[in-house]
């Protein structure tokens, strides 16, 4: 498959700025103007700032939402919690604003007084962390893990409470640990797939070597975990593995790497970089390994670059490279966009966005991760998105298109590169080029704007 469209900036379709969370500010200056068409305002806030004006219901306004190929209002937000009580009640837009001061001074007040990061806490992930996290939103059912409803509980109780404020109020503060500063929903299944696709390549991995001592190639079926220092020329019984495993940071360079492997078929120089974070000397590494590592940096390097590379020799230049990235991992520095991405999901720092989470579940949801088997359906799919509060799959909308008959298609692969050709002939960016790109969490912006 042929290489690097990474430089193309990826094209987020419209209905992308639903995922802008902004606030009342935005809400308040929709309010004051007369054209609520005015491009500039993210379409969600202009409809919800319409719902004050007409004066809708919580149900009117969730369908005019949806319809505009919005997010409807989400409970485990606590802004958005607000906004729930407001339209389930027909309270005004100034009713609204006192409830919201009051709600917003309390939340601050708590954070100030504990520990709101229940999970994830360490400088490092785990894949203990990420285990504890998926099992404490789920419940067993069979062998497969049901999400908890805890957006679903939260949006019922809401709309129960009635007119009566000290009642919202305490409910308010009795469920401030559930609260999220992104959609906790949307993260919930990206680390449980997450997880499902780490489970599959520990199974692989031990069917493959049982107890005998790995070599390099059954080793890397564990790269998303960084585990091989502690695997390599040992036996380990297979019963005890995953208590080693657990406790294993988790590499997300390497599941960002594994994602670009799967779309497109390319091995990137951040690859180059995964493989060097294991070694301390170059001297580990086999002479046709450094020749190997040694083409790739050069052939990388920026024109300013290239002149000082090219004094190294092979091994010198693979030796600095070591060097650098093991003061980079000392001082917690990485200028991979994908991997910082991918960690921020995880920790709950940057929202996920509709195109994002699809293409990483048709990525986890392959079977064992061959392009030519997607083992995920159009009918588990559109489930997900819908308990996110996403569109489901639309056959008229491109993006969505591709991916149903992606899904469909008996060669995923040879459907992949036609559809990626029609758009280089077009000159358009393909969906899935630098998906993480534009993901952003503007938790900040609505704490500055609701401070009335």
């Amino acid at each position: 498959m042929r290489k690097t469209h990474t430089g193309v900036a990826y094209e987020k379709i419209m209905e992308e700025l639903m995922k802008a969370y902004v606030g009342s500010e935005i809400i308040e200056q929709v309010l004051n103007i007369e054209d609520l068409e005015k491009d500039s305002l993210p379409m969600r806030y202009r409809l919800i700032a319409l719902g004050f004006l007409k004066q809708d219901t919580l149900e009117d306004l969730n369908d005019n939402l949806i319809n505009n190929g919005c997010q409807p209002l989400y409970a485990r937000s606590s802004f958005e919690t607000t906004l729930i009580y407001a339209f389930a009640n027909r309270l005004s837009f100034p009713e609204w604003k006192k409830i919201a001061k009051v709600c917003e001074e309390a939340k601050n007040n708590w954070e100030k007084s504990s520990d709101k990061q229940m999970f994830f806490r360490g400088k490092y992930i785990t894949l203990r962390d990420l285990e504890e996290y998926v099992l404490s939103y789920s419940e067993k059912n069979d062998k497969d893990l049901v999400t908890k409803q805890i957006t679903r509980v939260l949006d019922e109780e809401i709309r129960a409470l009635g007119d009566d404020y000290s009642r919202f109020f305490h409910f308010y503060i009795s469920n401030l640990q559930e609260f999220s500063d992104v959609r906790e929903k949307t993260r919930y299944y990206f680390c449980k797939y997450l997880y499902y696709y780490i489970l599959s390549k520990i199974d692989r991995y031990k069917k493959c070597v049982g107890n005998q001592i790995p070599n390099q190639e059954q080793l890397l079926e564990l790269l998303p975990l960084k585990v091989e220092s502690k695997l390599r020329r040992r036996k380990t019984d297979p019963e005890q593995l995953m208590d080693i495993l657990r406790e294993c940071a988790i590499s997300p360079a390497a599941i960002f790497e594994e994602f670009n492997y799967y779309f497109f078929g390319y091995v990137s120089i951040d690859w180059v970089d995964l493989m060097l974070e294991n070694i301390s000397d170059v001297n580990e590494l086999k002479d046709s390994q450094v020749e190997m590592i040694a083409n790739y940096l050069r052939n990388s390097a920026s024109k300013s670059e290239l002149t000082q590379i090219n004094e190294f020799r092979d091994k010198e230049l693979v030796q600095n490279r070591i060097e650098l990235l093991q003061k980079d991992e000392e001082n917690g520095v990485t200028n991979r966009k994908g991997e910082n991405a991918i960690r921020k999901y995880l920790r709950g720092d940057l929202d996920i966005d509709r195109t994002t989470l699809i293409c990483f579940l048709l990525f986890w949801g392959s079977e064992e991760t061959n392009r030519n088997e997607i083992n995920i359906s159009e009918e588990r799919m559109n489930d997900i998105l819908d308990e996110c509060g996403f569109s489901m799959l639309r056959k008229k909308e491109p993006f969505d298109e591709f991916v149903i008959n992606y899904i469909k298609s008996s060669d995923p692969v040879s459907y992949l590169m036609a559809e990626m050709d029609r758009y280089q002939e077009r000159g358009e960016s393909f969906f899935v080029y630098e998906v993480y790109s534009r993901s952003g969490s503007n938790a900040k912006e609505i704490r500055k704007s609701m401070s009335l």
